[in-house]
């Protein structure tokens, strides 16, 4: 674990964020993994069969 100044991601970005580092083998056209402590931000849609991951600023108004 280490605490990064900045971090940005699907256009977004968070400032003082915490990030698990490991590596990654090459080869596989992997820049990196994006876990539950980040995703908890949006409301997000995976669509494994076109590529596709839609993200959204989650409303935390109900």
């Amino acid at each position: 674990m280490m605490r990064v100044a900045k971090f940005s991601a699907l256009g977004f970005e968070f400032p003082d964020f915490r990030v698990h580092v490991h590596d990654l083998p090459d080869g596989f056209g992997i820049d990196g993994l994006l876990g539950l402590s980040f995703l908890r931000h949006f409301d997000f849609e995976v669509r494994p069969l076109v590529g596709q991951l839609r993200v959204e600023r989650a409303s935390l108004t109900a």
